[in-house]
């Protein structure tokens, strides 16, 4: 089943030409899924937290480089920049491969889901700069919150100049506010 469904992920995300909407590269969902683990290594992470890191994790690799690290589009949702078809993704990453893992969390009266690695990830997937975009990132936003990062993408550009659903351009990486 695995494989079926990573063969519809691939028919599903890559069908589209490299444009402004995806950093200009083919999804690949091998790079998708180790930044992922990327983020999510250690003490895991709230999903809110994790699609606003990989968003800023691409966007900022194309603020410095003109090409996104994954390829992936992201889209204006609810709760900030997200990737598009973001459940689907990590619904394969926990329940087909096995290298990720929910685990419930509470403090006081609030309960929340986090993402865990069942894996390290594969950093040689990555170049030197791919690789710094992404500690920048996660150093950047070590201290914050689901909701603090959530409250900070919201005053983004790429997040104010859009609607609901709709796909945001890279061509907004030059406004990023990191």
């Amino acid at each position: 089943m695995s494989s079926d469904l990573l063969a519809l992920i691939e028919s599903q995300l890559t069908s589209h030409d490299p444009d402004a909407r995806s950093g200009y590269l083919r999804f690949s969902p091998a790079k998708f899924f180790n930044v992922v683990l990327f983020f999510c290594r250690g003490e895991g992470l709230p999903k809110t937290k994790l699609n606003k890191l990989l968003w800023y994790a691409d966007f900022l690799h194309f603020k410095r480089h003109a090409v996104s690290i994954t390829g992936a589009r992201y889209a204006h949702c609810t709760h900030g920049p997200a990737p598009d078809k973001y459940d689907f993704l990590l619904t394969y990453l926990q329940d087909c491969v096995g290298e990720l893992r929910s685990e419930d969390r509470s403090a006081g009266r609030y309960d929340w889901e986090v993402l865990c690695t069942t894996r390290e990830p594969r950093l040689g997937a990555f170049t030197d700069s791919e690789l710094q975009a992404l500690i920048d990132v996660r150093a950047h936003f070590s201290s914050f919150t689901a909701r603090q990062i959530r409250e900070f993408s919201h005053r983004e550009k790429g997040y104010t100049a859009t609607e609901d659903g709709d796909l945001i351009s890279y061509e907004y990486a030059n406004s990023l506010l990191i």
